[in-house]
């Protein structure tokens, strides 16, 4: 592993581009920044593994225009594991109802795990209602 700055620095490139991927809706992205056993913990829906997000982001983004910036707020570099609190602003326009758009803050918190050299979402949870 390299300096503390350049991990963080790598790290915060890490979850700019997996917000790229997002709200570009690059579906068969999203589960190359996860590692082989990372999980997805929504708000309101159940966990999910790299494979089943794969299989399921495809309809998310099928009905909707969703863009998500995060903001950093601390990361904590412990040995292969760091540990990232942002927030979350989304904006979701849904194509069926009238192109109605929802905003939405949330509390993030990335668990990264370094994988030879490579960052990656472990495990990524967050929940909505700021």
């Amino acid at each position: 592993m390299g300096t503390q700055s350049n991990e963080t620095q790598a790290i915060k490139d890490l979850i700019n581009a997996y917000a790229e991927v997002l709200t570009t809706a690059n579906v068969k992205a999203i589960g190359g920044y996860f590692t082989s056993d990372g999980r997805f913990l929504p708000n309101g829906y159940r966990t999910l593994n790299q494979h089943q997000l794969e299989a399921t982001a495809g309809d998310f983004f099928d009905h909707r225009n969703f863009k998500i910036e995060y903001q950093i707020k601390d990361i904590a570099i412990h040995g292969d594991f760091a540990f990232v609190e942002s927030v979350a602003t989304t904006a979701t326009t849904l194509q069926l109802s009238n192109n109605q758009i929802e905003s939405n803050t949330s509390r993030d918190l990335f668990v990264l795990r370094n994988d030879n050299g490579v960052w990656k979402i472990y495990r990524y949870m967050f929940n909505v209602d700021l």
